[in-house]
């Protein structure tokens, strides 16, 4: 039984990964402005970082 929680949560953890890998970043350009903002990154908290 703990094998098979084990293989859903990694399932679950990948398929989370690869809906947050397809952002691009022509979807995190939501004005088209060719730069991304520091409110359009805020959706990301990795992106959000790099600014200072």
């Amino acid at each position: 039984m703990k094998s098979i929680n084990k293989t859903l949560a990694l399932i679950a953890i990948a398929s989370s990964s690869a809906a947050f890998a397809a952002t691009d970043f022509d979807t995190l350009d939501v004005d088209g402005s060719g730069t991304i903002s520091q409110a359009e990154a805020s959706v990301d908290a990795k992106l959000m970082s790099m600014f200072s």
